[in-house]
């Protein structure tokens, strides 16, 4: 069997997605597809570790990742407990592994793992934003072929499978307030960065929600607080 890629993605795109077990000879890996439709077999992810643990008799770890959209245990066994050797809380790593689940929680089974620099987690925030964005384009494409195509078609030409189907069928793109929100920052700069509170005099939504929209962009990377009642995009 062919070595699945081991794909880029967010902690919360495995986390929210739907899990799929493989088949018991091996021959077909389990995987997750996530709300926007994405086959995730492996995954290649960037976090800080904020949780370890070892064993008393050394078979058994783990070590919780967070990368500011959700949090996930990443798993070793027996003779692998030696792969997170130096690897402690604070630590920012790269981690890749195959998706797992066992009594209801998603896990990783490392592979590899390596500490790597906080400007690392930086690039690959913005990375992932690009690659969201690309993978949103692909969705709606999809969507609007369903309008006009044969289902089985449609499967063809972009080669899915049922459940990616599904889940793109019924995934929820909504308006893009966050795009809409980056816009308005841009223009009020005049150099040192936007007032929070001058934001909502813009922007017709919510304080909540564009609070929420604002603390995702700064965890993407998008934004960032020169003071800490300032904005600025990177």
């Amino acid at each position: 069997m062919l070595r699945q890629p081991a794909k880029k993605v967010r902690i919360s795109d495995i986390v929210d997605g739907k899990f799929f077990y493989g088949s018991r000879d091996g021959m077909k890996p389990s995987y997750v597809i996530t709300s926007l439709g994405m086959k995730v077999s492996r995954v290649n992810l960037v976090g800080v570790v904020i949780d370890r643990f070892v064993s008393d008799d050394g078979n058994y770890a783990f070590l919780t990742i967070e990368d500011g959209t959700e949090s996930i245990r990443a798993k070793v066994f027996k003779e692998k407990v030696s792969l997170i050797d130096g690897i402690e809380k604070g630590d920012t790593v790269l981690v890749v592994g195959k998706v797992k689940e066992y009594g209801g929680e998603k896990y990783i089974n490392i592979e590899l793992i390596r500490k790597v620099d906080v400007n690392y987690e930086i690039l690959r925030k913005l990375e992932l934003a690009k690659e969201l964005e690309s993978w949103k384009d692909f969705t709606e494409r999809v969507r609007n072929d369903l309008k006009e195509m044969d289902e089985e078609e449609v499967k063809r030409k972009y080669e899915l499978d049922d459940d990616m189907l599904q889940a793109i069928r019924g995934s929820k793109l909504g308006p893009d307030y966050k795009q809409k929100l980056l816009d308005v920052i841009s223009k009020l700069d005049e150099g040192d960065g936007v007032e929070i509170s001058k934001l909502f005099e813009f922007v017709s939504l919510p304080e909540s929600t564009v609070e929420k929209i604002l603390d995702e962009l700064i965890t993407e990377g998008l934004l960032y607080q020169p003071t800490p009642s300032k904005l600025k995009k990177i």
